[in-house]
């Protein structure tokens, strides 16, 4: 009786575990390695450190866009992707390729993250299968500048992640908590923030600072918790 319900347990849990699994994919870009042949870049140079992955153009393209090879898909219709943009990128869109996912509309790039809903086309990849059983594609996130000028600056990419419409974003898991971040004599205060939630601050060249009578300049604030990162750049007078 006993190992009947400890297998009938152990099935239960290996199918929520897979559910989870399909239903969303989550890359935290500050804590993965660009080197990696699963990220690639057009029209920019890649790089990355503790900030995420930098997204720097030469100034000869109107566009750029990080590639996210072999992204799993399970007809999710959602992408939410956070960044600190230095560019002048004010447009963005998403590819899928070998997918019904291959709308160009171009959404304005917002202070901090562009959240992305395709309606009825999806993830679905013939290939792969699509669908319930699932499949990968190649996700193309493209920064354009609407105007056709040349893009110069960089974008730095924190967080982007896959789901449906009725799971919760990155940046909703703060906005529920009602997470406020501000500046109090020259240091980063931040209230409400969800339980467990660790802060950290870099300069715009990516690079780490202690919060501590911090120098007059814009700062780039990030808190994470579990999979939810919230990013956001901030002025220090």
């Amino acid at each position: 009786m006993k190992t009947q319900l400890l297998k009938k347990l152990t099935l239960f849990i290996a199918m929520a575990v897979s559910f989870s699994i399909s239903a969303q994919e989550n890359f935290d870009f500050t804590a993965l390695d660009c080197s990696s042949n699963k990220y690639t870049a057009s029209k920019a140079t890649l790089t990355c450190d503790a900030s995420g992955f930098i997204l720097a153009n030469p100034g000869t393209d109107p566009f750029f866009e990080l590639r996210i090879n072999g992204v799993k898909t399970d007809g999710q219709n959602r992408v939410v992707i956070n960044y600190t943009n230095s560019s002048n990128a004010d447009g963005i869109f998403f590819k899928a390729s070998g997918t019904a996912l291959q709308d160009a509309t171009v959404k304005d790039l917002g202070a901090t993250s562009v959240e992305y809903s395709f309606d009825d086309l999806n993830f679905t990849d013939p290939d792969g299968g699509g669908g319930a059983t699932g499949g990968t594609i190649q996700l193309r996130s493209r920064f354009v500048n609407k105007a056709g000028d040349p893009i110069t600056g960089n974008v730095v990419i924190t967080s982007l992640v896959i789901d449906d419409q009725g799971t919760l974003s990155l940046e909703n898991v703060f906005a529920k908590s009602n997470t406020i971040v501000s500046v109090k004599d020259k240091k980063i205060v931040v209230k409400n923030a969800p339980e467990g939630s660790l802060l950290k601050i870099f300069n715009l060249l990516g690079q780490p600072v202690e919060n501590n009578r911090l120098s007059t300049g814009a700062y780039i604030v990030r808190l994470s918790v579990k999979n939810a990162v919230l990013t956001k750049k901030i002025m220090v007078f």
